[in-house]
């Protein structure tokens, strides 16, 4: 650091700063060099003992990225401006003046407009302060004996400390009262006193007891308590000015309620300002603080533990009830306090009074119970814990209430960690079936440093809070930028039409808001301060800046080879076979999870190389092959088609499959086995029906990998382009309901078990050509002996995963390895041509009828009057000459049409088929 010469500029205290002079002095300053010099010591992992509280290890640390210092150990913490104010004991003008003398840095001064603004905040601020005042003189003045009466009889208090805490009344008229004070409309609306209500202010404030939050004798807040029954049924006994907020405006807010500070050795914190008051009258030498029935806000946190340090004894008491929630909320705080300052608070417990399904502090002034004695009674929190630990009924409960304690431990002095593993020990010794051994020293030790590692990563996270910006005249700024750009930091998220991933466990997994939101409310981030705009405004900052292209990114093939599955990233292009031509999973490749591979899906099972399970096969087989003429070829289909889901890459086969059978024959069974196999977030169950008659279904299937449907369904299909498009590779627009629709390439393969297969109004050879039918032809009634009601937990456990990803992986293979085409099964293509034929009757009219003959024509008007004849005969509807020609080369698109010679006359004709002499003898004595 340059020291101050001689020469340097002379400071007028008296000039304004200029408002960018002072972020520019912070740049051109190292906060490192400003405190090694000032303090003489010399960072170390940017860790130095702290200059302003007295300790052996280092908590004072600084972030040279952001320029900032922070204590863990006291909760001091902010700029290089703020170092100087608290180091020399100086004002934020002086700090400034300080800094800019020790680097030669020219001040420049404020502008007159500056200097106004200034006086008007100046300003503001002591109008507010005496609309507190005018309101407090006026709440004093309707208390009344009665209510003096009131108080006595329900809390115990006398008169001389309702008269010091200047409790007060308020039946109404607040608001008219202040403004014949002179006070405005605007003046008025940032006190907090008053709502507004179709643009006029209202009295928040009506029927009610005021407890002001005094410093120095001054108001700067108001606690009521109601006395209306129908306002307490529809809010609360007690209100805040503002319900759950910190900030009543940038000038009033909600801090800790000082009943007695006194500079006292011992300090009482409880919860109501009541039982603070009440405590006053009953304890002599300790000081009172009431944290509030809401428990510790952020601010309030700051306030406390900035206070709590004066102290040499802290002591929390709550109300004593049936549920433990007081004694719970009191270890909550102790808990608090031990992590911030490292102080171990006292616990005092009330007795609970007879008649009384709760007891507070007001309940025991009311009765003249003896509260020192709670105090002297009172256990140190962390004892308390431990003692609860006697209480287990068992040595596993034990062990599991000793665990909770370690993180304490890590928090304390090395002095006392020995003293209270030796409590541990003891409490858990005295647990049925346990003894000293049951926990060694050593054992609990390990496990307390590495709570304290865990501690220490959790605070060099929590050094600064810089999304909450404290402004001089005693207000927050949020600044949800700076917040998401941490969590963008901390996190990974991806957005897809204005749906949030995140990454996690090796998978952009769904939900991002919701986790965002639990990410919010933790103690370092939001806490108490979480709300609903706070947590929006992040959000959306998150979704601006993580947007990206759902097309171009599923589009992208980099890492199509890989396959997520729960310990790594399987290489398909690592498959290799052994010399008898079956896979070498063995010599697989599987990488380590990470974020780079933007994988959206994670299979619910793990690689096992060596993992064979043949009761998958065997059940899989009984259910898709028939047992009286098995076809393997199907069982091959089958896992080629799972192992097409798993590859999840750009390979678009233009396919789905549907399971057909009646009832009882194993397909749902199919379909929850792989629901198992895949994992159920990778999945949607919508029908087709859904599908082609839903405007919003398809978005279902965006970021899934498979649409596995158990539907009984015989509706009739009308429109198959959404199912074309689905299918085909092709871009789908889906509506969501409130956001906007979602366009994508569709990755998801589909699935149907049907009962029947769909009926569609109009054939369409593009329909058909994606379907790859396995019919289900085997029953297992309940009365049978093929009936196994535990087979889907069989071929669900984690063995038999293992064995069916590799049978879809050898499946994938075997895809590849016959050129991207299925196996050919007789089976299903068989089935693929009986329910064509359903459709299309030229393909039962061609069969019957005809016969496929090289070199052999038919004219086509002659073919046409033997097919009105068999349809009319075989109970078909009749269709034109055209329709008859279009159904034809769609049901055999290798038949061709020509111009053929008839005796003397030419006509068109069928190239390649005949009339069966027979059928044609039949059909043609009907012609006329």
């Amino acid at each position: 650091m340059n020291s101050i010469s001689q020469n340097s500029k002379k400071i007028n205290f008296n000039d304004g700063f200029d408002s960018d002079f002072v972020e520019e002095l912070k740049q051109q300053i190292d906060i490192k060099e400003v405190i090694e010099n000032e303090t003489g010591q010399q960072f170390k992992n940017n860790k130095i003992l702290c200059p302003f509280h007295n300790e052996r290890t280092a908590s004072f640390g600084i972030n040279p990225n952001k320029q900032l210092f922070h204590c863990f150990g006291c909760g001091t913490g902010g700029d290089v401006i703020r170092f100087i104010e608290l180091y020399k004991s100086v004002d934020f003008r002086e700090a400034i003046a300080i800094l800019a003398n020790d680097f030669n840095i020219d001040i420049r001064t404020y502008s007159e407009e500056e200097l106004e603004q200034i006086k008007k905040q100046r300003k503001t601020k002591q109008s507010l302060k005496d609309i507190y005042t005018t309101a407090s003189e006026f709440f004093q003045k309707q208390l009344k004996q009665e209510h003096i009466d009131f108080l006595k009889e329900r809390y115990g208090l006398t008169p001389a400390t309702i008269k010091k805490a200047k409790i007060g009344y308020c039946k109404a008229g607040l608001l008219n009262h202040l403004r014949k004070k002179g006070y405005n409309n605007k003046e008025l609306e940032k006190t907090g006193l008053f709502y507004k209500k179709d643009g006029n202010l209202k009295d928040r404030i009506f029927d009610s007891y005021t407890i002001p939050y005094l410093k120095n004798g001054n108001p700067i807040y108001f606690k009521v308590r109601l006395t209306n029954e129908k306002a307490i049924e529809k809010y609360d006994k007690y209100l805040n000015l503002i319900q759950n907020a910190d900030y009543v405006s940038d000038y009033v807010v909600n801090p800790l309620f000082l009943a007695k500070t006194e500079n006292n050795d011992t300090l009482i914190l409880v919860e109501g300002e009541l039982d603070a008051l009440s405590a006053t009258e009953l304890i002599k030498d300790c000081d009172v603080i009431a944290l509030g029935k809401a428990g510790l806000s952020q601010y309030k946190k700051k306030e406390l533990f900035k206070l709590i340090k004066r102290y040499d004894k802290v002591v929390i008491i709550n109300d004593t009830d049936q549920n433990k929630a007081g004694i719970d909320g009191a270890i909550k705080t102790a808990k608090a306090i031990l992590k911030a300052t490292g102080i171990i608070c006292l616990i005092g417990k009330l007795e609970q009074l007879e008649g009384h399904t709760s007891t507070d502090i007001s309940d025991y002034n009311l009765n003249n119970k003896d509260l020192e004695k709670v105090i002297s009674n009172s256990l140190d929190f962390i004892e308390l814990k431990i003692k609860e630990i006697q209480n287990s009924s068992n040595g596993k409960q034990a062990i599991t209430r000793a665990k909770k304690i370690y993180p304490l431990l890590a928090l304390v002095e090395d002095d006392f960690k020995g003293y209270y593993i030796e409590l541990i020990r003891e409490s858990v010794s005295k647990v049925e079936g346990c003894s000293k051994s049951t926990l060694n020293k050593s054992t609990i030790q390990d496990a307390v440093e590495e709570q304290l590692t865990i501690i220490n990563n959790e605070f060099e996270e929590d050094v600064e809070r810089p999304w909450f910006e404290f402004t001089r005249n005693g207000g927050v700024k949020f600044k949800p930028a700076i917040l998401g750009k941490h969590l963008l930091f901390e996190n990974n998220y991806i957005t897809l039409s204005d749906n949030i991933f995140q990454y996690k466990t090796g998978v952009y997994a769904k939900n991002g808001e919701t986790d965002i939101n639990k990410l919010l409310m933790k103690d370092h981030i939001l806490a108490d301060d979480w709300e609903v705009a706070r947590a929006d405004s992040v959000i959306s900052y998150i979704k601006r800046a993580t947007k990206q292209d759902a097309i171009e990114l599923f589009e992208d093939d980099t890492y199509d080879n890989l396959v997520n599955v729960k310990n790594g990233m399987i290489d398909l292009e690592t498959i290799s076979y052994q010399d008898n031509g079956k896979i070498d999973f063995e010599n697989m490749k599987i990488l380590k999870h990470s974020p780079k591979y933007q994988s959206f899906s994670q299979l619910n099972v793990e690689f096992n190389p060596k993992v064979n399970c043949k009761k998958v096969d065997e059940v899989i087989e009984s259910i898709i092959l028939d047992k009286n003429n098995p076809d393997p070829n199907k069982a091959k289909v089958f896992w080629e088609f799972i192992g097409w889901i798993i590859f999840n890459g750009q390979i678009n086969l233009k396919k789905a499959c549907l399971l057909v059978g009646d009832g009882d024959n194993g397909k749902s069974v199919l379909i929850e086995f792989l629901t198992a196999l895949l994992g159920k977030d990778n999945i949607s169950a919508t029908s087709l029906y859904d599908i082609t008659n839903n405007d919003y279904a398809a978005s279902d299937l965006f970021g899934k990998i498979a649409n596995l449907s158990a539907e009984m369904t015989n509706k009739v299909i009308n429109d198959i382009e959404t199912f074309k498009q689905l299918t085909g590779g092709d871009l789908v627009r889906a509506d969501q309901k409130y956001k906007e629709p979602l366009v994508f390439k569709n990755k998801a393969k589909l699935m149907f078990a049907l009962n029947s297969l769909p009926k569609i109004t109009d054939y369409e050879e593009a329909f058909f050509n994606r379907l790859i039918i396995i019919r289900c032809p085997n029953t297992f009634k309940k009365d049978s002996k093929e009936y196994d009601p535990h087979v889907l937990e069989k071929i669900t456990t984690e063995k038999a995963l293992s064995h069916a990803l590799n049978r879809s992986i050898e499946g994938f293979a075997r895809l590849i390895a016959n050129g991207l085409r299925f196996t050919n099964s007789k089976s299903i293509n068989k089935e693929l041509r009986e329910y064509q034929a359903q459709v299309n009757t030229a393909i039962p009219f061609i069969d019957e009828v005809c016969n496929l003959k090289a070199g052999a024509v038919t004219r086509k008007s002659y073919l046409y009057d033997i097919y009105t004849v068999w349809a009319k005969k075989n109970g078909y509807g009749q269709m034109s000459k055209r329709k008859l020609t279009s159904r034809i080369n769609q049901g055999f698109n290798y038949l061709k049409t020509k111009k053929a010679r008839f005796g003397k006359k030419t006509d068109w004709a069928w190239e390649g088929l005949e009339l069966k002499p027979q059928a044609e003898a039949h059909y043609s004595r009907y012609i006329k």
